[in-house]
């Protein structure tokens, strides 16, 4: 019987992965081919936070030179220029998070004063930024928000004390309290309304909280140190972040539902690490310190519990260790990532070359 091409083709990639020595790098997740974001016109360094199951990504550009300098919000879709968000009538605006309807939020000034006021904001897509108010002070900063379009970050009261709030549509922000100190800040809410952040204790100490809707804060604890900060919540309801151990030092941790801080394994080569952002797969990214080398830092992968440089598993670097932190990742495991290289902000996309010669056989 004579064989079709893709029959033969998969006999052989059978046969081809059976005589393979199995090895931690057949475990290890996709390769990534980088891809440089660019700039703003006017701009000379951009900055990128974070993105949506779309590919469409957000962050800032920084026009340092000539003054006076300026950052600017912005969006940028797969593979059309970075459109600028502009501001609230001030200088200066920064994206944080945007949705999968491609809604944006972050902190722009307004007009107000001298120098402008920050003040949280939302933009729809084809509107102008909606300024989101405060809670009765005269700032606020947004940090993330859900796919219902609930927004959280923190507000001055009018006490001039900074609170976390959580911005529903079409209604006022909600004061979310603290653990018993006199600040707190919200910094990541999933698409079931869970809120996390980090929040002053009575007794000085900032640790990482968790607010079920309709329920108080509830303090996460730490990994055994002083404090921690949770960064991101997933709908399955793991959170990341980074907290002090017993030793003092900062490492990244997971928390599954019912459970208390796991610090997240690390590299020989690094001595600190933090979790910034997890999708709904439960891969985490974020970044580390070398331990050679305490201020250079790598962006790293969390995959099945196993840590990566993604440094090591990025196929065109255009140097080594030119990926310093992971902001964000999306649901496909596309990564946001900033740079030492040309624009400052980067996107890595899975699908590099993890085996040429298999690659040769499917293409025969």
């Amino acid at each position: 019987m004579k064989l079709s091409l893709l029959q033969r083709t998969i006999i052989t990639f059978i046969l081809i992965s059976a005589l393979l020595p199995v090895s931690p790098a057949w475990a290890a997740p996709p390769r990534y081919v980088f891809q440089d974001l660019g700039v703003l016109p006017n701009c000379d360094i951009s900055s990128a936070h974070g993105l949506n199951n779309a590919g469409q990504v957000v962050g800032y550009g920084i026009q340092a030179y000539p003054f006076p300098i300026y950052d600017r919000a912005f969006l940028k879709n797969y593979g059309q220029p970075m459109e600028d968000l502009g501001t609230l009538g001030g200088n200066n605006s920064y994206a944080q998070a945007v949705n999968n309807s491609g809604q944006v939020v972050g902190t722009a000034y307004d007009a107000v004063g001298t120098y402008g006021r920050q003040r949280a904001f939302l933009k729809n897509p084809g509107e102008s930024m909606q300024d989101l108010g405060t809670l009765g002070g005269n700032e606020s900063r947004a940090y993330g928000l859900n796919n219902a379009g609930q927004v959280v970050g923190y507000a001055q009261d009018a006490l001039g004390k900074v609170h976390a709030f959580l911005k529903k549509p079409g209604q006022l922000m909600e004061d979310l309290g603290t653990l018993g100190g006199n600040s707190s800040e919200a910094k990541g809410i999933n698409n079931a309304g869970q809120v996390v952040g980090d929040s002053r204790i009575i007794s000085g100490w900032s640790h990482a909280f968790l607010k079920n809707p309709g329920e108080s804060m509830f303090d996460l604890g730490t990994l055994g140190g002083t404090t921690s900060v949770a960064n991101a919540i997933n709908d399955a309801g793991q959170i990341v972040g980074n907290s002090f151990n017993a030793a003092g030092v900062v490492r990244a941790f997971l928390k599954n539902p019912g459970g208390s801080l796991q610090a997240l394994p690390i590299l020989d080569k690094f001595s600190t690490s933090n979790a910034n952002g997890i999708n709904q797969t439960g891969q985490i990214v974020g970044s580390a310190n070398l331990a050679a080398e305490p201020q250079q830092l790598h962006a790293v992968l969390w995959d099945k519990g196993v840590m990566y440089d993604l440094n090591d598993l990025t196929v065109n670097l255009p140097f080594p260790g030119a990926l310093h932190y992971a902001t964000g990742i999306n649901d496909q495991g596309w990564i946001t990532v900033s740079t030492g290289y040309s624009s400052g902000a980067g996107l890595l996309i899975p699908g590099g070359d993890l085996s040429p010669s298999i690659n040769l056989l499917l293409l025969d």
